[in-house]
């Protein structure tokens, strides 16, 4: 793109063509105010708050809708403007309820945050506010409160341009105008999610999170949606300090992450509501299961007990050992997955299983619903590798002594009956998993595996790009991430197969699989890079 020199302030830069003013007052690390542009939308203009001034112009000027060209010159805090943006505070607050004390969104509301940088002022307004509905719920994730409403529009636009659903509008004229859902038809699609992130004030709210916790106690990591293929970017909102205050639920929301190559500014409501088995029905140790009930075992026995099982057969009979592997799992934990069941001579390895959820659209949702498929081949490649159901037969035909299981519901995939019987004849079923689940129920030893939320590593998408997950908080009680189980058990049993960090296992990767030559998290980043082909 071709830039042009504009002055900001009295300041000289060089802008990118097509930027608006906004965007340019950024170079200089100004930020003009405003409500209704969204970089992601179409330019409303209607909020007038990002006014600003232009040299030898006699009227202000909309930054959101005047351009950037060569030799323009303009104010972002001149008397004229500061006189602007308060008149248009002060009209914005004629109705505005004093909802602050009790309203969600205190803490990262514009509103707010604008009054205490332009508008400090003592109200002139003696009337009666207007009343207006408060606390609607308009659909399964969100609440509109219509009283705190700015009339900005940008949840007018994001429902026509992005989901295209056109289900949100804007009523009546004047002090009487509102935002509502068009012929009391139920804000229901797969994104709604996002009105709450781009809503400016604390008209639109997060039913999951409202009354949940304070933004501001709030801790944050860059992390990847795991809900299928297309890896989302996302910021893990969690209270690590204090989850008994919420049943010990640690993430509190998922936010969309920025990533102009992959999701953009928006995340789906399949992804964003999706995450709560990170705190649900998790298994928090190790269990064994002796005359049908299941016992607590600690990890030097769990590790003691299966390497004891292992070994002899290893050694006289690999052919009697099968794994099935989960594209839920990172690169690093299939890594060493394979070199971990490689040692072993074991050559029955797959990792996937059928979803039985194949929700897709034109948008972001994928089909394949697995967040890591192309790191599975790519790590364990394809050719030779046993299909899941190839496996299963052989283990319905008596074919193994033991089969490891992780991250896997069979049942989920193929039902319980078959399951069942695919099972009954394997000595020992050894399950690595995160959550309790009906495929746990026929397991011998169980080990708790970190969820995707209690680790690093790496994922690769759909589109060949490989992206980073970062650690939001420790492990839950004695779970551990799979790659750890794997190489403490190989230390037990006396194997080469041991690593000490993700990162240390990366390098691994980067010199024995091709694709990935060359890289590391550093190089990576926060928006991932493509792999070679």
């Amino acid at each position: 793109m071709a830039s042009v020199k504009v002055k900001i302030n009295g300041k000289i830069v060089q802008a990118e063509s097509g930027m608006n003013l906004i965007q340019a007052a950024r170079l200089v690390g100004v930020e003009i105010p405003h409500f209704c542009w969204h970089e992601g939308l179409s330019v409303a203009g209607n909020c007038r708050m990002c006014l600003i001034e232009l040299e030898n112009q006699p009227k202000l000027q909309p930054a959101c809708a005047t351009y950037v060209q060569e030799n323009l010159s303009f104010f972002t805090d001149s008397e004229n403007v500061q006189e602007a943006r308060r008149s248009v505070l002060e009209f914005l607050l004629v109705n505005h309820p004093l909802d602050c004390p009790i309203c969600d969104q205190a803490g990262e509301c514009k509103l707010q945050d604008y009054y205490m940088l332009h508008s400090k002022y003592d109200s002139r307004f003696r009337e009666n506010k207007i009343k207006q509905e408060k606390a609607k719920p308009i659909g399964p994730h969100i609440i509109l409160d219509q009283e705190r409403c700015v009339r900005c529009l940008i949840c007018v636009r994001f429902s026509r341009e992005i989901d295209k659903k056109n289900q949100i509008g804007l009523f009546n004229r004047g002090d009487y105008e509102y935002i509502d859902i068009l012929k009391n038809q139920p804000y229901d699609n797969m994104y709604t999610g996002n009105v709450a992130d781009i809503c400016p004030v604390g008209a639109l709210t997060d039913r999951d999170f409202r009354f949940r916790c304070r933004v501001w106690f709030l801790q944050s990591a860059d992390s990847i949606c795991t809900g299928c293929s297309n890896g989302c970017n996302i910021f893990i909102h969690h209270q690590e300090e204090k989850p008994y205050l919420w049943n010990g639920k640690r993430i509190m929301r998922i936010k969309p992450r920025y990533n102009p190559d992959v999701n953009k500014w928006w995340l789906c409501d399949l992804g964003r509501y999706g995450m709560s088995y990170v705190d649900e029905n998790r298994l928090k140790s190790c269990q064994k299961r002796q005359s049908g009930s299941l016992m607590a075992l600690s990890w030097n026995d769990a590790y003691s007990e299966i390497a004891g099982l292992l070994s002899p057969i290893a050694k006289r009979h690999p052919s009697r050992i099968a794994a099935i592997l989960s594209p839920h799992l990172t690169n690093e934990d299939l890594f060493v997955c394979k070199e971990f069941f490689n040692a072993l001579g074991v050559k029955d390895i797959h990792y996937s299983a059928v979803s039985s959820n194949t929700y897709h659209d034109d948008f972001m949702i994928k089909e394949n619903k697995y967040p890591n498929s192309k790191g599975a081949e790519l790590i364990l490649g394809i050719t030779g590798v046993k299909d899941t159901k190839e496996i299963l037969e052989k283990a319905k035909n008596g074919e193994y002594s033991i089969l490891f299981i992780m991250g896997q519901n069979l049942v989920k995939a193929y039902g319980e009956s078959y399951i069942k019987e695919c099972l009954r004849k394997v000595e020992f079923v050894i399950m690595l998993d995160t959550n309790e689940q009906p495929t746990t129920a026929f397991a011998h030893y169980i080990l708790p595996a970190a969820a995707f939320a209690e680790k690093c590593g790496t994922f690769v998408n759909y589109a060949n790009r490989i992206q980073l997950i970062k650690k939001a908080f420790p492990p839950i009680e004695d779970a551990k991430p799979d790659w750890l189980i794997l190489s403490e058990l190989a230390t037990e049993m006396n194997q080469p197969v041991q690593y000490k960090s993700e990162q240390n296992i990366f390098t691994s990767i980067t010199q024995t699989h091709p694709p990935f030559k060359g890289l590391d998290y550093k190089i990576i980043g926060a928006n991932g890079c493509l792999l070679e082909k």
